[in-house]
Formats: structure tokens, C-alpha cells, sequence
């Protein structure tokens, strides 16, 4: 890892790159602290990295999110690699300005067809925001699924972001 790109108490989130490849491509690599921040759900960082890797590969390739590369412990800490998906977050092209209309319909419709992919495949993405959608080139990518749950599994407690849920159901204010 060359650069962080993110922290949190369950672990850290960084730009990477295989060792001794300076001119290949960059992954991110995502970890899960195994004595870090435990969730109401009682899952550690370790256990949503986990649960991330599974989401990705139960997933179609042709789908726009990243691919995993690499999963592997290190001194009980989770570690997963994936690709990295250079662009923007949604949250930043909107704070540039407004988007021709043709282009929100198109960034629009990816999104809903990423969302009703990850249904279709049973899963609830749980922290579906502007923030997780990266916009490269015209695609839509999304990412950070480690609160995903399936849908047929044991009942969700809450997960997500402040802000980004029912009002009832919002217990992180």
C-alpha cells in the first residue's frame, strides 16, 4: 500500500500496487480489523470484509463493480484487493455543476440497473449513496459493500449511513 485513502475503526482503505510493479496498475486494498469496531450487527471488521468478498463474487463480471483480486490474512486483520476504478464519486460530479440531461439519464439508469442487479442476486446493498457510485469514462461503478446483507437471510438490523435511510430507523444521529 502507497497511499490511504480512507480510515475507519474497523480498518483502513488504500491505493495499492503489487510489490516491485511501480508501472502497474493500482488495486485498493480494504481492511478488516479484527479488533476494530464491532457493529450493532455484532460483525467485525473482519466479518464485513468477508461478507464483501462473497457479495463480489457471487456477482456477474459484466457488472459494474470492482473485481476482487486478492483476499488473504495477516496477523488476524482481513485483507481484500481489488480493482481500482479511477473517477469521481458521484458526490463530486454533482458539486461541479449541472450535467447535460442526456448524461443524468444515463448515469440515473446505470444506477438502477446496478442496484436491481445486486437484488436480483439477493443481495441488499444497505449503503447505497451518491458517495459509493464512482463515475469513469461515461460508466458507473459501484462500490463498498461491506455492509451488504442477503435478502433472504437472517433479519437486518441497521446498517448504513446517516442520512441515507428512513427516519425510523436511523440511530446513528
Amino acid at each position: 500500500a502507497f497511499k490511504t485513502l480512507g480510515w475507519r475503526a474497523r480498518g483502513g482503505v488504500f491505493l495499492a500496487r503489487r510489490i516491485g510493479d511501480v508501472a502497474g496498475p493500482h488495486y485498493v486494498m480494504k481492511e478488516g480489523l479484527r479488533h476494530g469496531e464491532v457493529g450493532i450487527d455484532g460483525r467485525s471488521g473482519v466479518d464485513r470484509i468477508r461478507n464483501e468478498l462473497r457479495l463480489l463474487k457471487s456477482l456477474s463480471p459484466a457488472l459494474a463493480v470492482p473485481a476482487p483480486v486478492d483476499f488473504f490474512h495477516q496477523d488476524g486483520n482481513a485483507y481484500l484487493v481489488t480493482e481500482f476504478v479511477q473517477g469521481k464519486n458521484l458526490d463530486e460530479v454533482l458539486s461541479e455543476g449541472p450535467l447535460p440531461m442526456d448524461e443524468r439519464i444515463a448515469i440515473a439508469r446505470q444506477m438502477v440497473e446496478i442496484v436491481a442487479a445486486l437484488h436480483a442476486a439477493g443481495w441488499c446493498w444497505r449503503d447505497c449513496k451518491t458517495k459509493n457510485f464512482v463515475y469513469a469514462d461515461g460508466r458507473v461503478w459501484a462500490i463498498d459493500f461491506e455492509f451488504a446483507s442477503r435478502i433472504h437471510g437472517r433479519p437486518a438490523l441497521f446498517a448504513g449511513t446517516s442520512g441515507y435511510v428512513l427516519e425510523h430507523q436511523d440511530v446513528m444521529s
